[in-house]
């Protein structure tokens, strides 16, 4: 769930989405309905000079999922339950070019839902 949660949010094509806001929107099937709902009552997210660098490039990101190596996470539950991955995302244009990589952890707490295991949290660090 995490390691799907990650790549949505770090999927974006410049040719599709109208900016950064349209990755959550995509991953919030992976959220409890508390922080689904809380997702969905965000501003929009303003289009910096970053964003308008990729549209110029019609850029989309690649991104690979790795293990976490971390700081340990808290133990499991009945209730609740942690997981991490390391996800490494490179915007790539359209007409060759190619941006930095950019590496983050992202720390997921699932709890239970009607729907099995969904993610009550989460920390992009």
């Amino acid at each position: 769930m995490c390691e799907a949660f990650a790549a949505a949010v770090h999927r974006i094509d410049t040719t599709i989405d109208e900016d950064w806001a349209a990755a959550y929107q995509r991953a919030v099937a992976y959220l409890d309905a508390t922080l689904a709902g809380s997702a969905a009552l965000r501003d929009p997210v303003r289009q910096t000079v970053q964003w308008q660098e990729w549209v110029h490039h019609r850029a989309h990101t690649e991104v690979q999922i790795a293990p976490y190596a971390g700081d340990a996470l808290p133990p499991d539950t009945a209730e609740q339950r942690h997981h991490a991955v390391l996800i490494t995302v490179q915007p790539i244009g359209r007409d060759g070019w190619r941006g930095p990589l950019e590496r983050h952890t992202v720390v997921c707490a699932l709890q239970p839902s009607t729907g099995g295991w969904r993610i009550s949290d989460y920390e992009i660090g």
